[in-house]
């Protein structure tokens, strides 16, 4: 007996710990996709002696140097809070300055222009 309480604590306590990867209260934001820095050579292809990739997930995830140890929030599609999933804390804000199909211009501490990556 005292083995199913066990297992059925645990069962629920993984069911009701596991975060939801599927937010549906996410905005339909430009800014999700992948993003690069631009080659000073040829700024329509990234930038590959210093990598700067960060990927805006529809779900809410955000890989920024290969890891998903963060997420992403944002109300108006202008001002993204960075939240640690870990702590839930928010570890930091980026704010876009301007946007296009394939070009972002965004201030994470310091002005960056990033293109669309594939």
């Amino acid at each position: 007996m005292k083995n199913l309480l066990f297992t059925l604590s645990l069962l629920f306590l993984i069911s009701c710990g596991k975060e939801d990867n599927n937010n549906t209260n996410l905005p339909d934001c430009d800014f999700i996709g992948k993003w690069c820095q631009p080659s000073p050579f040829d700024p329509n292809v990234c930038y590959e002696l210093l990598p700067f990739n960060i990927e805006f997930r529809a779900n809410g995830e955000l890989l920024l140097l290969n890891t998903t140890t963060q997420r992403w929030e944002s109300s108006d599609c202008k001002i993204i809070n960075v939240i640690n999933i870990g702590t839930g804390i928010k570890a930091a804000e980026y704010k876009i300055i301007k946007i296009g199909a394939n070009t972002m211009t965004i201030d994470i501490g310091t002005t960056m222009d990033l293109i669309r990556s594939n």
